[in-house]
């Protein structure tokens, strides 16, 4: 019996684990003269934006108190008789609203950061941090789980 032989130049092995290139590709990458390139990382990046996180607190109820009196003398400005009174309460009502929301934004305060990371490999990522540690927009940074720091 004859056996069935295939010249050698024909067979190609290749181990199970790698992927093949086409052989266009093979040649370009394999050319040793040219530049070394820069392995896009998944963990480097440029920083594209910084937010700041604020935290408005509860009331004290000193804003509340304020605009609540502001608004019944106005309130009593307008209308006669019973429209005078509704108009009154009316304007206390409002006037405490208003008075416990104007407090609540004057207290507002910085409790933290929302920084977005531009990484070398295309993807966009945010990342709250407590501080910024001399961050700016523009930076070259390295992310360590969820925490960005200056490369």
């Amino acid at each position: 019996m004859a056996a069935i032989s295939q010249p050698v130049s024909a067979v190609t092995q290749v181990p199970p684990n790698a992927t093949q290139m086409p052989p266009a590709t093979q040649a370009k990458d394999l050319d040793t003269r040219s530049a070394p390139q820069v392995v896009a990382g998944a963990h480097v990046g440029k920083v594209s934006r910084i937010e700041p996180i604020r935290e408005r607190p509860p009331g004290t109820g000193k804003g509340a108190v304020v605009g609540g009196v502001l608004g019944a003398v106005v309130g009593n400005q307008f209308g006669h008789g019973s429209g005078k009174a509704a108009m009154t309460v009316v304007g206390a009502a409002g006037g405490a609203v208003a008075g416990n929301n104007i407090e609540r934004n004057i207290n507002k305060r910085v409790v933290g950061y929302r920084v977005t990371v531009r990484l070398d490999n295309g993807t966009s990522h945010t990342y709250e941090q407590p501080s910024l540690a001399g961050l700016r927009v523009g930076d070259r940074v390295h992310v360590d789980g969820r925490h960005v720091r200056r490369a």
